[in-house]
């Protein structure tokens, strides 16, 4: 059966950065077709990422469609699912910006992201009815917070799941066993 991995890197990086290109090669030598997406993550919101990923997705899937997501990566695959039938999410670092976080967000992170993004990020709830299966990961050193955002979301998510929680790694697919955890994932 074809298997194709979607590939969607972290706000403000690339497909073309090192990690993203470690993770496609493997994936080929693992039997994927392997199909990378960098958002213009400029002058743009979560909606004009979501749509653009969107617009580079078949009508249908042929064969087993996996989108991997990094950090708004993931946000990005996650409400993509919506409207894509995948067969899995592998979600890594997922932020905690979904409608019902937005309040918690603090004063840096705002300004950093902008109005309109912000603005846009509270048009999307969490989507944890979509039944699609599901890797949640975060490194074991990422802020707190957003890890016990994230066991709230896994717990909320009604589909097939998996959780893990990476040794050493931080919000950086480079640190820890990310990648190697993530490889693990895809074979």
């Amino acid at each position: 059966m074809q298997k194709t991995l979607y590939v969607l890197p972290g706000f403000g990086e690339s497909t073309q950065d090192k990690p993203y290109r470690q993770i496609a090669r493997f994936a080929k030598t693992a039997g994927y077709d392997v199909v990378m997406y960098s958002p213009k993550w400029s002058r743009s919101t979560p909606s004009d990422w979501i749509a653009g990923f969107r617009a580079q997705l078949p009508e249908k899937p042929v064969g087993q469609a996996i989108v991997f997501g990094f950090s708004f990566g993931a946000h990005v695959a996650i409400n993509a699912a919506k409207t894509f039938p995948f067969d899995r999410i592998i979600a890594c670092s997922l932020p905690p910006f979904f409608k019902g976080d937005i309040k918690d967000i603090d004063a840096d992170t705002r300004a950093f992201l902008g109005k309109r993004r912000m603005e846009d990020l509270a048009r999307y709830p969490f989507p944890a009815r979509l039944g699609t299966r599901i890797t949640l990961m975060n490194g074991a050193e990422e802020d707190a917070e957003d890890i016990v955002k994230s066991d709230r979301y896994f717990k909320k998510w009604t589909g097939e799941k998996k959780r893990i929680l990476v040794d050493s790694a931080e919000h950086d697919l480079e640190t820890g066993d990310y990648l190697k955890a993530i490889k693990s994932e895809l074979a």
